[in-house]
């Protein structure tokens, strides 16, 4: 079984009972890390390079990502499910529960991810979907900030937190090429 438990939302200002976006694609999230592992290291990077770890919503995935970055990094010739799973291990991610807490789990979400990959030359199809969520988390999350400031924060800072928020809102479109 794959592990899915979601990545936190950014703490709301003012409130942490404040209801936490939601908006995500796991299916996509899984798809497209696939695609890497069976893409050229070159490929892989291009895609990682417009990736940030928090436009994915599955922590494992994330652990996953940051493991082909560091691959990457290392100029390593493979960024494949074997490669991968030697890099968690000397990395010591290998036991996060995130991933199944294991050699055999995280082995087995590797395996399939690689095993349900559609094409290499889909990951751009699927970047662009993982990345419009994740774009419209942070603009969801943005709404309930400027709503909490709105309602108790002092009028006075309101002013800074929309032009953060709209900032960083810009710059996940940007990367998608919705601007």
């Amino acid at each position: 079984m794959i592990p899915t438990q979601q990545a936190p939302s950014p703490p709301a200002a003012g409130s942490p009972s404040a209801p936490a976006p939601t908006l995500g694609c796991p299916g996509a999230e899984r798809e497209l890390l696939g695609c890497l592992l069976v893409s050229t290291p070159d490929h892989a990077r291009l895609i990682l390079d417009r990736l940030d770890d928090d436009d994915l919503t599955v922590i494992g995935l994330q652990i996953v990502a940051r493991a082909m970055r560091r691959l990457l990094d290392a100029d390593a010739p493979d960024v494949g499910p074997v490669a991968v799973l030697g890099e968690l291990r000397r990395a010591g991610e290998i036991t996060s529960t995130a991933l199944g807490n294991g050699d055999g789990a995280a082995g087995v979400l590797l395996a399939t991810l690689y095993g349900n990959a559609p094409v290499p030359l889909a990951a751009g199809h699927r970047l662009r979907i993982v990345v419009e969520h994740a774009a419209r988390r942070r603009l969801q999350a943005a709404g309930i900030r400027l709503c909490q400031a709105a309602e108790s924060g002092a009028l006075g800072s309101v002013a800074g937190l929309v032009e953060a928020e709209m900032s960083a809102a810009l710059e996940a479109l940007v990367r998608i090429g919705g601007q």
